[in-house]
């Protein structure tokens, strides 16, 4: 994509806005939980996705740090990894896993000879609140995140989603208190009408793989009942009726209790039906509880 055609605002309202929420529900596990630690003591901005049976990592980050370089190291045995350094108007270049060797947008793509698979991922107006979108898109420029944020959904709607299968973000990797790399997925949820929690299956394959290599993955959820399902996530935070808090619980496969597909209407696009995991609600709700604070 052509510098000069980066709009940050126009590239996130692109995005459903649940799926802009999300970002912002990020945030606030980072301010509570990681904000009083090192920048050597975690990190973000990680996305995968497959291609040719292979699976790819990639950090979006100019400045690696030591947990950043851990990380590589203990994946590149598996996993294509890879750095992309960015700037505000998109990809600049890919480093390898070992730092020997940049690559231009152009050679990546004759590299490995990428093929387009579909077009740029889109909200539609059927699936996407415009509302929230804006409220979104004001609390990433209140906190300065607007063009990090828009960076990352260009590199997933316009480059992972259009030439790769299995595109899945991992929110945080971070150290626990015996320094031992721990990932992992929050999200902002209620549970379903018979009482499950869904995790996607991509994602569910993918956390399973980073526990196969000693890592430990931990699924926090900031919890909305039932009767709060459709709550935007600054409603929630607004409400002051609500006993606000989050659970966290150590992710295991004997978690699954089975598998559901979601109807078309939740994907970005509104056209794909997706397949996701279900976890029962007392599992999560008898992890550690933390209240949310703001």
């Amino acid at each position: 994509m052509a510098a000069n055609s980066f709009n940050p605002i126009e590239q996130l309202k692109r995005d459903k806005h649940t799926l802009l929420e999300g970002y912002v529900t990020e945030h606030l596990f980072k301010k509570q939980f990681l904000a009083g630690r090192t920048k050597e003591k975690y990190s973000h901005g990680w996305w995968t996705g497959m291609l040719r049976g292979k699976r790819f990592l990639f950090i979006l980050k100019n400045n690696l740090n030591n947990i950043d370089k851990e990380i590589i190291n203990t994946f590149k045995k598996d996993y294509e990894c890879w750095q992309v350094l960015y700037t505000n108007e998109g990809l600049r270049r890919f480093i390898n896993d070992d730092y020997s060797e940049s690559l231009s947008e152009t050679d990546f793509f004759e590299i490995y000879k990428l093929e387009r698979k579909q077009l740029p991922l889109k909200a539609t107006s059927e699936t996407s609140n415009n509302q929230r979108q804006n409220r979104c898109i004001e609390y990433f420029k209140n906190h300065q995140l607007l063009n990090e944020i828009a960076v990352e959904r260009n590199f997933a709607d316009d480059f992972l989603s259009v030439f790769f299968s299995s595109i899945i973000n991992i929110d945080y990797f971070t150290k626990n208190e015996n320094d031992e790399l721990c990932a992992i997925e929050i999200k902002f949820k209620n549970e379903t009408f018979d009482g499950y929690f869904g995790i996607d299956a991509g994602p569910i394959s993918l956390l399973l793989e980073i526990r196969s290599k000693g890592i430990k993955v931990y699924h926090v959820i900031l919890y909305k009942d039932r009767d709060h399902k459709d709550m935007s996530i600054f409603d929630y935070i607004e409400d002051t009726t609500i006993d606000k808090a989050w659970y966290i619980h150590n992710f295991e496969k004997e978690d699954i209790v089975g598998y559901s597909e979601a109807p078309e209407k939740t994907s970005v696009d509104g056209k794909k039906k997706q397949s996701f995991g279900q976890i029962r609600k007392e599992v999560v709700l008898n992890g550690r509880r933390i209240t949310l604070r703001l």
